[in-house]
This record gives structure tokens, sequence and C-alpha cells, in this order.
């Protein structure tokens, strides 16, 4: 089916140019310029004979990208914005899709308009910027349009279930009663709100019975999808989506723009490398992150693939910052033996102290769901000159260690952080990364998903993403001219 004719080029038959009306420094420009160079055939109209044709996909993903600039979501009031701001009158060429038809192509094309992210950086370096391959890592917790009130708890799953199901019954046996009032093949349909019903609860059943697989503690009925976290500007725990944004250190540029509902960040730190590699076609050299992002094995995997990672765990981090509010003079004069003043032997499953003395193997414990070996020395310490700064109470007079499978890639990390040159450059982590997150928050006042489901939301994570991008080729251009 064809398009409707769209040119920006047109002479207007409105009696003035909006194009005239912008400022020269418009990001409408921008946009324009951006969106006439992406390849848009992924983003197909509908294969209808009948009816008008379609809107143009550039004019569509025009007015998205724009009002993401502009702070304007939803599509109501960019309905509202094409009848009355100059920027999207000039981007419609005087076109008024509906709110609906906005909806519509953002949701049927959300696969298409996040494939577009690779397209788009590939368009921002023939524009004169370059991607060096340095990406930080952070994320903010969004809230979701749920009400963490109605979400449904673990202890009351089995009765939402019974629910669900005796609906089910019901609406069946109402069904069949119909069938042999009206008969099976006269035509009648069952309603659109009955179909709509029907369909939420046999998402909301198979989300219940995920959540019980999976261990989750609550479900929402609204948004099945989301998950309780702890919004990031207000630190309350609400249903909500965690948005996952690498820049680049070099440009500026956002490589990786995801949303997940996972809990914790370590899940994501190597689908943000996978994802930066697809993004710009180059494995990053470097990654930036902070300690959520840490993970033993994570580390090791980063290793392997020759990245250079600079991501502390918590109590490195914590120590970075000053979090420990402890006397640092006492700790100056007396500091008490850590696990770290220990060292292997080699070739046995043995350590020994600051004095030599052996630690032998004694037992297994678990550690928050992660498995320690113990060692115990092998004589009494009380007797040991550093007794009183090594010796706890639940010692019993021989000093015991728990070692964990990953303590030596943890020590490996903690040494570098040993380095000034590597603490800088941690610290010089956040001047990157949160003004992304502050222009998102402060400028747009994106505070909550308008979107529910996965899909919907990390489509709307691209269109900030290319937004924001098209925002940094702006101060490209104003910084060179």
């Amino acid at each position: 089916m064809p398009y409707k004719e769209y040119d920006l080029g047109q002479r207007s038959f409105l009696g003035y140019e909006p194009a005239a009306c912008l400022d020269e420094d418009d990001p409408a420009f921008l946009v324009r310029e951006f969106v006439a160079h992406l390849d848009l055939s992924g983003i197909k109209s509908h294969g209808e004979v009948l009816g008008q044709p379609a809107y143009h996909p550039a004019m569509m993903l025009s007015i998205l990208i724009y009002g993401m600039l502009r702070g304007i979501f939803s599509s109501r009031a960019l309905e509202a914005a094409l009848g009355r701001d100059m920027g999207f009158i000039y981007l419609a060429a005087g076109q008024r899709p509906c709110f609906k038809t906005i909806c519509n192509f953002r949701n049927s094309h959300a696969e298409a308009i996040r494939s577009l992210m690779a397209q788009s950086l590939a368009v921002m370096r023939s524009m004169g910027l370059s991607i060096a391959g340095c990406p930080v890592l952070d994320s903010s917790r969004i809230r979701a349009a749920a009400n963490r009130d109605k979400m449904i708890r673990a202890a009351d799953f089995e009765e939402a279930m019974k629910d669900i199901e005796a609906w089910e019954r019901r609406s069946s046996r109402e069904d069949e009663q119909d069938d042999e009032r009206w008969g099976e093949e006269n035509g009648y349909l069952v309603p659109k709100s009955v179909m709509k019903s029907a369909e939420r609860r046999a998402e909301l059943k198979k989300a219940i019975k995920d959540a019980q697989a999976q261990g989750r503690k609550a479900v929402s009925p609204v948004d099945t999808e989301c998950a309780e976290m702890r919004e990031s500007n207000t630190g309350r725990i609400r249903p909500g989506y965690a948005l996952q944004v690498a820049v680049d250190k070099a440009s500026g540029l956002i490589t990786v723009c995801d949303a997940v509902n996972e809990q914790y960040d370590n899940d994501f730190t190597l689908k943000a490398v996978e994802q930066h590699e697809q993004n710009t076609g180059e494995k990053p050299h470097t990654l930036d992150a902070d300690s959520g992002y840490y993970e033993s094995g994570v580390m090791e995997a980063l290793e392997k693939a020759g990245i250079d990672a600079c991501i502390p765990d918590s109590n490195t981090a914590a120590a970075l910052f000053d979090k420990r509010r402890k006397d640092k003079a006492k700790q100056a004069e007396e500091p008490n033996i850590g696990i770290n003043d220990f060292e292997p032997i080699e070739g046995q499953d043995a350590w020994t102290c600051p004095e030599g003395h052996t630690l032998k193997p004694a037992g297994e414990v678990r550690r928050k769901g992660v498995p320690h070996k113990r060692y115990r020395a092998r004589q009494d310490c009380r007797a040991c000159p550093l007794a009183s700064r090594c010796l706890r109470k639940d010692d019993n007079g021989r000093r015991i260690i728990e070692v964990s499978q990953d303590h030596l890639t943890i020590r490996r990390n903690q040494e570098r952080f040993k380095d000034e040159a590597h603490r800088k450059r941690y610290k010089k982590r956040g001047s990157f990364i949160e003004r992304i997150f502050g222009h998102l928050r402060r400028n747009l006042r994106f505070v909550q998903w308008l979107e529910r489901g996965l899909a919907k939301v990390k489509t709307t994570a691209t269109l900030f993403a290319l937004a924001f991008n098209i925002m940094v080729l702006g101060s490209h251009r104003l910084k060179t001219a």
C-alpha cells in the first residue's frame, strides 16, 4: 500500500512557511536531516488495499523523536502539538495523524524502531562524530504505569489463580448457553470487552505461574512484566523498569539504551558489551561501571574478552567514597587483619597468615547463598603478637577465614583500585553518564513510563537514545562551527 505524499520542501498551503517561523538552531532541522539518512525500509505500511494511504514512516518517526527532544511523550500530547507547534507542523508537513495512529505506529513497528540504533550510530559517524569504544555503563530505575498497592502478592497467588479459573468456567458456561440460544453459525460475536478481559486474565494467569517458578514476590495485574525495584529519584520501592544506558567517553553518544525488568544490574553487564558491539560494529576496549555491575564471573568474562574493566566490588566502592564511617586514626594505628592479609599456598589447599602460620580446610558454609570454604589455623593463635588485631570471638583461639570461589578474582580487582589513576578513572565515570539521567528527569521531566509491557518500554528507551544523540550532534556542530 503506498504512503501519503510527504515532502518537506513543497510550498505550504497554509499561507506561511513553518520553517521560517523556527529558530535557525531549532532541533527540528537536525531531526529532519538525521531521519533523511536512515533506511526505513524495515518500517512497512499495512498491506490493506482499501482505505487511505498510510502516513510516511519518516514523518511518523520524526515527530516521535522530536517529541522526545521536547519532552512530549504521550500520543495525545503529540496530536495536540501537531496542530499548534511550528516544529511539529514543519516535520509533519501540515499533516495531523490522530493519537491512535501515532500509538499504533509506535507499537506496530516497535522491533523495527529498536533496530535503528546501530544504523543511527553509523549516521552519526558519517556526520563527524567518532566512537572510541570506551563505554560508561549505568542505570536508572523508573516507575511503571502500575500501582504497587494493587499488585498481587505471593501469598495471594493461589487465590488469584482460583478467581481466574472460576471466571473462565463461568465465561465458558455462558458461551455455551449463547450457542444453544443463538446457534454456533449465526454470526454471533463475543463482545470485544469480553475478549479483551479474557486475554488479560490469560496473560495474568501465565504471569503468576512464571512468578511462582521464578520466586518473584508480586505481580501487577495491569503490567505483568514490570518488577518491584527501588526508584532512583525517590528511593521508594515501586513497580518499574530499569533504564540501562552506555555512553561513549569520546563522543558522548549513547551506544546502548535498553530497558529491563531485572532486579540486579550485574545481569546486564555482558549484555551491554554485546549490544555495544552490535550497535557500533566494534568490541569495546574498556568498560566503566559502578559496583552494581560487579560479579566475579562477569569480571572473568570481561578479562578473557580483553576488555579493561573499571568496576569495583561493593566494599571497594564504599571505601572509595568513605561510606563506612570508621575512626581512620585508629585504623591507621591498629588496622585489623583481614582476609586480604592471608596468602594461598601454591600447590596446596591451604593458606598462610602474616605470621607464617598455616590454615587448613575446615568445612564449608554458605554466605548470602554463595558457597565459602573455611580454613582454620592448625595451632593456638592467642600467643601470636597479632592476636588482638586478628582473632575474633567466634574463632575460639584459632583464626578462621572463609574463602569464596571468586575471592582471588575479587582480590586482583581490589589491587587495581590501589592505583591512583584507576581510582580517578572510576570517580570520573559519573561525569559522563549522570548528565543523561539528569537530562531525562529534570529537563524532560520523564519520571514514569507511559507504556505497559517490556517491549513497548524498550521502544521508548530507543527513541530517547535517538533523540539524545541528535542533541549531542547539535552540540558538536556548535563547537566546531
